[in-house]
């Protein structure tokens, strides 16, 4: 028997198939280089502070392979500072 949590996450997994190679890639890339980068992580904040010093610094959100809204979440944050 198949859980239902489980089958919604192939669903979605399948869906988001076609965005993988422009979109949800470079995305990735961009939040995976600052997570694995101190100076790039200080000058990031550095940025959000000068630009937008009445607002709190952000941090990047990493998607998680196994959660589907964690690319929502990815998504969301890279957007919010637009």
């Amino acid at each position: 028997m198949l859980c239902m949590a489980h089958v919604l996450q192939l669903v979605v997994r399948d869906m988001l198939n076609p965005l993988e190679d422009c979109l949800l890639a470079k995305c990735r890339n961009i939040v995976s280089h600052f997570k694995h980068s101190n100076k790039g992580t200080g000058i990031l904040n550095a940025l959000q502070e000068r630009y937008h010093p009445e607002r709190p610094t952000l941090v990047l959100q990493q998607e998680c392979a196994t959660r589907w809204n964690s690319t929502l979440y990815m998504l969301s944050r890279l957007r919010e500072r637009n």
